[in-house]
């Protein structure tokens, strides 16, 4: 594998990195605790907040095969300032709806169109990386923008705790605010990564947006995928409602939680990433899947907040060895014409994931609440499954292909 070579690194690479800090940071700040305002604020059940999810995330998947076409067939740089301009309307307008107290249906409308509309940046970002880096160095490259994307998540987070304490609403205004400014640096400082046809401009979206779905070795990864981001889904749901509800932990030390896995991922993504550089990607991510597993399997027996920091340990290991390996795949699929595709369809399926994950987790929560043991094996147990497909996917494909 050739390392990437950062004070060489294309500009456009180093906008990402910012941009991406800046809208995971604003992201961050509400993320975390939209489910307890629901759950603690709202008295909403987790089995529906985890239909709620399910809806905000089949709005997402949807966004990833349109803005996968988007990026393919208008281009990268257009598809991102979409999705940056979409979402500083919609998250603006979801906090005047928490702040004027419009109640749980219409917060739970606008955030489904938020996630439709603001998604379709998504494919085009990950497009243009891999149109900007050579296929050896896209591992490293995927990892470098994800740090700064942490880099964000772990001021965010942290700061949107104590934020939480006094002003939900607050928190929507700043990922506004997060999507204007990078609409900004994307419209100034980047210049487009594709080379387009006049045909391509022309072009609408169709039926062919999920030809993807054909090639049978994207199928095997996209299913052992699915399961596992189900899984990973649980950060961002039972788990936390478990921190404050089940072990009475508050929302600054939460918040603490989720800085520590930003902190990780800023010191450690890079040299974990080089360091995987001499196995196959399919083991890599197996890995990764048997690691979350381990993880999700030791919340149930949780004494309080340092056996939860040992847990969030656990998940961001796994998640810096699955992240950037996932898409580094799925990149190696893909050519320059149909790599917006493949990254729609990616986010199709991991969207779809995050969206079932609450809903799975919230299920099993509100049924085996009483033996967390039990309640944690059970959700663990998901991603035990995706560890096979895994196992399987290393079987489908070549060594070259598969090589990090």
């Amino acid at each position: 594998m050739s390392s990437l070579r950062f004070r060489s690194v294309d500009r456009r690479l180093w906008v990402l990195f910012v941009g991406e800090m800046i809208i995971a940071m604003g992201f961050s700040m509400f993320l975390p605790y939209l489910t307890i305002y629901f759950n603690s604020e709202l008295g909403v059940s987790m089995t529906v907040i985890g239909l709620v999810w399910l809806v905000v995330g089949v709005m997402s998947a949807l966004a990833g095969i349109i803005g996968g076409e988007m990026a393919d067939r208008w281009g990268r740089k257009r598809g991102l300032l979409t999705g940056m301009a979409m979402r500083i309307v919609t998250f603006a307008l979801v906090a005047v709806a928490v702040q004027l107290g419009w109640g749980f249906l219409p917060i739970t409308g606008l955030l489904a169109v938020a996630f439709l509309l603001g998604n379709v940046a998504h494919p085009a970002m990950n497009a243009m990386i891999a149109d900007v880096t050579d296929p050896t160095q896209r591992m490293d490259a995927y990892s470098f923008v994800r740090v700064g994307a942490n880099v964000g998540f772990a001021a965010g987070v942290f700061v949107g705790g104590f934020v939480a304490m006094v002003s939900y609403s607050a928190l929507f205004v700043a990922t506004s605010l997060a999507a204007a400014i990078y609409m900004v640096m994307v419209l100034v400082m980047v210049e487009e990564t594709k080379r387009m046809t006049g045909s391509e401009h022309h072009q609408h979206l169709g039926k062919e947006a999920l030809n993807v779905f054909k090639d049978r070795t994207f199928l095997v990864f996209g299913l052992a995928t699915l399961l596992l981001v189900i899984l990973m889904s649980q950060f961002f749901s039972t788990y936390t409602v478990f921190a404050k509800e089940d072990l009475g932990l508050l929302e600054s030390e939460i918040g603490t939680l989720f800085a520590v896995n930003g902190i990780m991922i800023v010191l450690l993504q890079i040299p974990i990433a080089r360091g995987l550089s001499r196995y196959r990607l399919s083991r890599v991510l197996l890995i990764g899947a048997l690691l979350y597993t381990v993880a999700f399997a030791l919340v149930g027996p949780s004494t309080g907040f340092l056996w939860m920091v040992g847990t969030i340990a656990i998940i961001t290991v796994a998640e810096m060895i699955i992240s950037p390996a996932s898409v580094s795949f799925v990149s190696r699929l893909a050519s320059e014409k149909n790599r917006g595709r493949y990254m729609g369809a990616m986010v199709l399926l991991t969207d779809s994931g995050a969206a079932m994950g609450p809903f799975v987790g919230g299920m099993i929560m509100d049924a085996t609440r009483a033996t967390p043991i039990v309640m944690w094996l059970l959700i663990a147990s998901m991603g035990l499954i995706s560890s096979i497909g895994f196992v399987l996917l290393g079987r489908r494909v070549s060594k070259d292909m598969d090589l990090v």
